[in-house]
């Protein structure tokens, strides 16, 4: 006997709601999938960075001041530099700006990146001769000591320059700046001796800070997923919460063309049952039931149908 068109549009409704929950399902898949491999990462990375973990509290600051001490360096640097770039730019013709950026900012990240190999190699030479001073080590101490005045003396070179060009009435007013001047120098040589007295440490500090920006950003990687993996198991809960609500009206409204769960895939049913029903059967895959008219226009067919 054919088909009203009443019970015809019940069963398309019927199988729409049915194609919603496996293809919401698959989305869950997905997102499950994708937490898992995110969790894997963190612990690898973990599991090969485990002094990351068990660090305290101390020994995270003690590295970050380090880090924030070279961090000063270059920034002090860049400021004495700037006061030297267009008296050195106009006297050598170098008028682009390529050439005042790079004397600005590369020329201190240059001399800052030195004196912490500088000063790494210098403790290594100290701990391969069990802490008696060599002549290699006296030697980076010397080298170092002298890129540390690098600066300074690049400063107070082009200022006394510029100092003896200006006309004598005009002397007085650059008192104020040169007092500043030496200020910036005395801190330049301060950070520079500290990190040239520290350079071992301050690369295990490097270490320890990219590693943890690291850890942290493979955990915020980790939550995001997780809460994906929330969103998707909720909309799950409604998807199949519809479904139900539609199987129920058309099975009410039309007894002879009763209809049982599904078809599913086993997929959909194993996570409709795990995040609907605690990994209770609740859902258990029935036997595909033939239905008169064909599903939607555009519509791809759902998975492997578990019999």
């Amino acid at each position: 006997m054919p088909l009203t068109i009443t019970e015809s549009r019940s069963l398309a409704a019927l199988e729409k709601a049915r194609g919603r929950v496996a293809d919401t399902a698959h989305v869950v898949a997905e997102t499950h999938h994708d937490h898992q491999a995110r969790e894997r990462k963190r612990a690898a990375f973990e599991a090969v960075n485990g002094t990351l973990t068990q660090a305290d509290t101390s020994t995270h600051l003690h590295r970050w001041l380090l880090v924030l001490a070279v961090a000063a360096a270059y920034c002090v640097d860049c400021v004495l530099a700037a006061s030297m770039t267009d008296q050195v730019a106009d006297q050598t013709g170098a008028g682009s700006g390529f050439i005042r950026g790079l004397m600005r900012f590369g020329l201190p990240a240059a001399i800052v990146l030195f004196e912490v190999v500088i000063g790494d190699a210098r403790a290594r030479a100290i701990n391969d001769s069990h802490g008696q001073p060599t002549h290699r080590a006296r030697g980076l101490l010397a080298l170092g000591l002298l890129l540390a005045l690098a600066m300074p003396a690049f400063v107070v070179a082009t200022q006394a320059a510029a100092y003896l060009a200006l006309p004598e009435t005009d002397r007085s007013a650059t008192v104020l700046a040169a007092a500043a001047t030496v200020g910036l120098l005395a801190i330049s040589v301060s950070l520079h001796l500290f990190l040239l007295f520290f350079g071992g440490e301050t690369m295990e500090a490097k270490s320890h800070v990219v590693g943890t920006l690291t850890r942290r950003s493979l955990a915020a990687r980790e939550l995001q997923s997780e809460r994906r993996v929330n969103a998707a198991s909720h909309r799950l809960d409604q998807t199949y919460t519809t479904y139900e609500m539609v199987r129920q009206a058309h099975n009410t409204a039309f007894p002879h063309l009763h209809r049982e769960q599904g078809p599913f895939a086993a997929q959909t049913v194993r996570l409709v049952n795990q995040v609907l029903f605690d990994n209770q059967p609740a859902v258990t895959p029935a036997a595909p039931v033939p239905v008169p008219p064909a599903a939607p226009a555009g519509r791809l067919p759902d998975d492997e149908v578990v019999l």
